[in-house]
């Protein structure tokens, strides 16, 4: 998946926020800050920050590569890819959780898991 260059252009309009607060992204159960989904993507250009969004959920919760669900050489070469076109993605600055975010990631995963019982 390989995003075109006007959503790469999106993507580098975008600026990152250190005072930004993360909101916990049920579907795929990861953080996301305000700053790192642009506008004006195209269905594609989404689908492939998407699941920047779910590798790096996966790092958070510190699931090892090879426990990655469905595919993980795709979901790898997704995040090598994304490193390479948009170096400078805001998401790319949030590979380690402050410990609040931690917090708050661990409260949000138990609530999705009470829910689920």
């Amino acid at each position: 998946m390989r995003l075109d260059e006007s959503d790469r252009l999106a993507v580098r309009a975008l600026t990152y926020d250190a005072t930004s607060q993360p909101a916990y992204e049920t579907i795929k159960s990861c953080l996301v800050w305000p700053d790192e989904v642009p506008g004006g993507v195209s269905s594609t250009g989404y689908e492939f920050i998407g699941e920047l969004l779910a590798v790096r959920g996966l790092m958070h919760r510190k699931v090892p590569f090879e426990r990655w669900p469905l595919n993980p050489e795709h979901h790898k070469a997704v995040w090598l890819a994304g490193m390479q076109e948009i170096p400078e993605w805001p998401g790319f600055r949030r590979i380690e959780l402050s410990d609040a975010d931690a917090l708050y990631l661990q409260k949000s995963l138990q609530e999705d898991a009470e829910a689920d019982i």
